[in-house]
């Protein structure tokens, strides 16, 4: 269920990212979330508030909440702080610190100069493969998270990070719209024949743009639904500014668009 924490929209979904289906019901987390939220007033209260309780968390051993907190943390930082990839680190230690749900194997695929982190879970008995990857921002291990609701399935499941996800981006992958190729490799890589797929967020859209390409793929489960990343900037953005937009994509002008985006950047949290 859907929660406002605070009036800030941005910050609202990231905490209910974060904390819903796992610790809406945790006692230490809703104890944490008193007060931490009246706190979080910008970007910089946000991240000095987080780390602050990650290490509090992370000392008690308490490394489930910890990853939680280092990853809200992590979220808003510029790329070029120093201090995002040791955020970032901590947030993946502390993760696979707690993490003991079920036994996976990990990989790490080769991908042009770099690879795909993948790990990949085993139904007993399972006869078919479903591959799992999120969106825009997500890492793998928000989705290994909810493998727990797909125990017992007749799926083996493999989940990655394609170009532009977790640690795929950390190693120089940048984020790409033709699904199909991170999804081809994936496949070729583990030798299947036929797979499903399952897309979480925007991970729905390079889904069902995978399938479009890559005939090995069977079934598709799109979470959520929407055929345009062009369509989450229309929602928000201002008439004027949209055609502008709209013009210079439809005269390829990569340069003055990168420019235009930057500037909005400076001043949206939703862009930046």
């Amino acid at each position: 269920m859907f929660k406002q924490y605070v009036n800030n929209e941005q910050f609202n979904l990231q905490i209910n990212r974060f904390f819903n289906d796992f610790y809406q019901d945790d006692e230490r987390a809703n104890q944490d979330l008193l007060a931490i939220i009246p706190k979080l007033a910008d970007t910089d209260s946000w991240y000095n508030t987080w780390i602050e309780y990650a290490a509090m968390r992370e000392h008690p051993k308490d490394f489930d909440l910890a990853s939680v907190y280092y990853q809200a943390a992590e979220f808003y930082m510029e790329s070029s702080d120093p201090k995002k990839e040791k955020v970032y680190q901590k947030y993946r230690e502390t993760f696979y610190k707690s993490f003991h749900d079920f036994e996976y194997e990990t990989y790490q695929i080769p991908y042009e100069d770099s690879y795909l982190p993948a790990i990949k879970f085993m139904n007993p008995g399972a006869c078919n493969t479903l591959l799992f990857f999120g969106g825009y921002d997500s890492y793998m291990e928000e989705m290994m998270k909810m493998l727990n609701y797909l125990q017992g399935i007749n799926y083996n499941i493999i989940v990655f990070d394609g170009p532009g996800q977790g640690t795929a981006l950390k190693t120089g992958l940048k984020f790409i719209h033709n699904w199909e190729k991170p999804v081809s490799t994936v496949i070729d890589y583990f030798k299947l024949d036929r797979v499903s797929i399952l897309g979480a967020s925007w991970g729905g859209y390079l889904a069902m743009r995978a399938a479009a390409f890559e005939k090995r793929i069977d079934k598709v489960i799109a979470f959520n639904i929407f055929y345009s990343g062009l369509d989450a900037l229309k929602m928000r953005m201002p008439d004027n500014i949209w055609d502008k937009l709209t013009t210079l994509l439809a005269t390829n002008e990569a340069d003055k668009i990168n420019t235009m985006f930057k500037q909005m950047m400076a001043t949206s949290i939703d862009l930046n």
